[in-house]
Order: C-alpha cells, then structure tokens, then sequence
C-alpha cells in the first residue's frame, strides 16, 4: 500500500476511484507547500490569492472570490489574516463607494518573491517520480478538465 506524507494508507481498491485519487493527489501536493509557507504564516490559497493580485492588480472581493472559487466567510478568514500581516491593504473602490479593493502592498510584493520559489520546489519535489513528459503530459491534462 501507498503512504502518504502524513502516513496515511491508500487502500488500492481506491485507486480505480479516480475522484478520490484526484482529492489524495491535491491533498498530499497542497501539504507539501503548506510546509514551506508555514514560516511565513501563510498557507496555500493565501498565497494564490497574494499571486493574483500581482498579476491582476486591485480586484473586490467577489472578483477574488470567484477566482478562487472560495466561499465567503472562507474568503474573509483569509484575507483578514493576509490585511493583517501587512501583505495586502483594503482600499476604497474608484468605482463604487460602498465596495471595497483588495491591493497588493509592498510586503506582499516582497513576500511573494521569497515564496515564488517555495512553490516552484514544492510541485517539482512532489512531481519528482514523473519524467519530464509525463509532468507536461500531466499539467495539460489537468488544464483541460479544469476548462
């Protein structure tokens, strides 16, 4: 039987559930970059979050959201603790005076290239036993299903 990176067994029967095998994967991945932001006080969605409004600029709330594909209250939890921390600031919308903006400041730019790199040796590291083809064959397969 497989073990996971906290010991966990997957029975093998499971493996032809390609759900529960696809939950296991992203599970075990995920655990692997929560490691390496943890000094940080971050975890995983939070650094997206941080990654996408460097990439996006101001966004709201529900745009995050719906980027992150993240529940409300989720949402807020997360983004009070990244306000807290100094990594991104809530601003009036140019737009909407009753909305607010999420910015990206610059300790959170700073963070983001510390992190960048934690990433990047997280999935190599847990992407490891596949060749270099089969990690391409694997990143287009799993882009397709998410389209």
């Amino acid at each position: 039987m497989n073990l996971s990176l906290t010991g966990q067994m997957v029975h093998p029967k499971l493996k032809s559930n390609t759900c529960y095998c696809i939950v296991k994967v992203a599970t075990r991945m995920r655990a692997r970059l929560d490691e390496r932001l943890e000094p940080f006080k971050i975890i995983g969605p939070q650094y997206a979050m941080l990654r996408l409004l460097s990439v996006e600029g101001r966004l709201n709330q529900v745009e995050l959201g719906n980027f992150m594909a993240m529940d409300k209250a989720t949402m807020v939890r997360m983004l009070d603790g990244l306000e807290k921390s100094k990594y991104l600031k809530r601003v009036q919308s140019e737009t909407d005076r009753r909305a607010k903006c999420l910015e990206l400041t610059a300790a959170g730019r700073k963070l983001l290239s510390k992190i960048d790199g934690l990433r990047e040796e997280a999935e190599a590291e847990f992407l490891a036993p596949l060749s270099a083809t089969e990690r391409k064959q694997l990143k287009a397969i799993v882009s397709k299903l998410l389209d």
